[in-house]
């Protein structure tokens, strides 16, 4: 615990100083940017959302536009940016624009329908990017779409995505993953606003186990790339990323409520809440979500709370500070596995007069009707086989799965001057799962309670540079620290005390970690390449058993 707030200290104390020295960097001359905003028949609309993204840096600024239609960001130093307009009822319009020191440029922005949208990309690079500019294959979902489906979570959001296959097992809360172009569920990363997320105490450190409870809350916009990512986001980003970004907020606060309920006890609640404050210097936003299934599909219960919220203030246009939070709790039943009948006894009491096929052959399955399998769990006998030959699924009253993650970052934002900018962020991530089970239930089960715990634990500190290398060049170098921890339980209540289990295992390790990306681009930006390296080392420390003997704690 010292070590970790050493380091947590650590880190605040470096943002102090780069904030410091931030603000004692000479003034440049002061540069802006204007324009107006409008629709395909030339009219100005009002309210429209326009932000403004420095290309050596992810250092943005949100303004609204007036009644005329109008917009003006002031302070800007040289260089080139990336400004985006966007209104409900509108497709994005987005565009590149070169500021000149002491300057201020004029740029006017034509919002098209809703279905000819434009928007800005970040994950395919690291850094803004127009559509234009992208050389790999990135879709984007935004929360327009989201929201004109119905979607109530990630997953289902990204099913219309081309080259993701999305599989879940059941409904609302049961199992789900995302393939990516045939790829492993592990080579597909997940991503909130560019850093990860990973569930440490997962086989393979992905966030498989995790995304059947990642609910639409609050986010602008998802960002699906397409290939391999792993050069900026890791092993896991083999096949490809999906990133969550945050709704930042900005302009007047305005807020929507969204109330809904339908078949099986289905219940489903959303909240937001945006705004900004100080000419926007100020900007947040939030929301909260609930599903609350009473009944469920093949009567699986299951409720998710979850919650969504970013914050940033802007001390210059070039100096920005940042926080952003992303979690759920929530439980699903279960019921259990699928079985055919082997035995004589089971045969007699699961499917009479059923003859098991030989062995090696191939049957059509045919699965025993609900009202049968609802005599099973009441203790009584099947009384109309018919012709089913497995049981899909019997309720089992106490069996249970209950989970929570929860990640919250702090990013420090800050561009030095044309050529040159960096960010600074330190992510913690908790993922909790906990299995459980009892003797309730018609079938196999244990003869008292127990559960199955799995906890982990991720640390992550990220510093990026990103440097213009001549008017060509975009470098981005970077360092990340990572210390993960994952701590396994097994309790039960055998009330015997002698063979009463209570054991467990924590694992922990760290990881040092050196990237550096090239994006290249000729021929008045109609050519775009770029090169990308990454090398990470590993340190895992000797796992430490608890409870009793291990079989894993023998001589390595």
């Amino acid at each position: 615990m010292k070590s970790y707030i050493f380091r947590v200290t650590a880190f605040a104390v470096s943002c102090l100083l780069c904030l410091t020295a931030g603000l004692t960097v000479r003034a440049q001359s002061s540069s802006g940017l204007s324009g107006k905003v409008t629709d395909a028949q030339g009219a100005a609309v009002a309210g429209a959302t326009v932000t403004i993204y420095a290309r050596t840096a992810n250092v943005s600024a949100t303004t609204a536009t007036n009644e005329d239609g109008k917009f003006r960001f002031d302070r800007l130093p040289e260089g080139d940016y990336v400004i985006a307009a966007t209104s409900t009822g509108f497709g994005g319009n987005s565009r590149m624009v070169r500021v000149e020191k002491g300057a201020t440029e004029s740029l006017d922005l034509t919002l098209e329908v809703a279905s000819l949208s434009e928007t800005v990309l970040v994950t395919a690079a690291g850094t803004p990017q127009t559509v234009d500019e992208v050389s790999k294959a990135v879709s984007v979902v935004t929360a327009q779409e989201i929201e004109q489906r119905n979607e109530y979570s990630i997953a289902e959001a990204l099913r219309t995505v081309p080259g993701l296959r999305v599989q879940q097992l059941g409904g609302p809360g049961t199992f789900t993953r995302i393939q990516t172009r045939g790829l492993r569920d592990s080579d597909t990363a997940i991503l909130v606003d560019g850093l990860r997320l990973r569930d440490a105490a997962s086989t393979q450190g992905d966030a498989t186990s995790f995304i059947e409870e990642m609910y639409t809350v609050n986010s602008d916009r998802l960002e699906v790339l397409r290939g391999s990512g792993s050069s900026l986001y890791g092993t896991n980003a083999i096949g490809g990323v999906v990133n969550i970004i945050s709704d930042q907020g900005g302009g007047p606060p305005h807020g929507q409520l969204q109330l809904e309920g339908g078949q099986l006890g289905l219940f489903r609640g959303r909240a937001q809440l945006g705004g900004g404050l100080n000419d926007n210097r100020f900007v947040y936003s939030g929301g909260l979500a609930l599903l609350n299934v009473t009944e469920g599909v093949n009567h699986t219960p299951t409720r998710n709370f979850s919650g969504q919220g970013f914050a940033k203030y802007n001390f210059t246009p070039n100096i920005s500070l940042a926080t952003r939070l992303f979690g759920n709790t929530a439980y699903l039943a279960a019921t259990d596995s699928p079985f055919t009948a082997t035995s004589a006894a089971d045969i007699a009491r699961y499917l009479p007069g059923f003859t098991p096929p030989p062995a090696g052959s191939v049957i059509d399955a045919v699965a025993l009707s609900l009202d049968q399998q609802r005599r099973i769990e009441q203790g009584l006998a099947v009384t109309d086989r018919a012709s089913a030959n497995f049981i899909p699924n019997l309720r089992d009253p106490d069996n249970r799965r209950d989970s929570n993650y929860l990640t919250v970052a702090v990013i420090f934002n800050q561009r030095i001057n044309d050529a040159f900018g960096y960010r600074a962020s330190y992510q913690r991530v908790n993922t909790n799962r906990k299995f459980s089970d009892g003797p309730g239930g018609a079938r196999f089960e244990p003869a008292f309670n127990g559960y199955s715990t799995f906890d982990g634990r991720i640390d992550t500190f990220n510093l990026q540079a990103d440097a213009r290398l001549g008017a060509y060049n975009l470098l981005a170098v970077g360092y990340e620290f990572e210390r993960e921890q994952y701590i396994g339980g097994n309790v039960d209540e055998n009330p015997n005390a002698a063979l009463r289990a209570n054991f467990g295992t924590d694992v922990r390790q760290t990881s040092n970690t050196f990237f550096i990306q090239d994006q290249f681009r000729a021929l008045e930006n109609r050519f775009q390449a770029s090169a990308a390296f990454r090398a990470q080392s590993f340190k895992l420390k000797q796992p430490e058993f608890f409870g009793g003997t291990s079989v894993y704690s023998g001589p390595w």
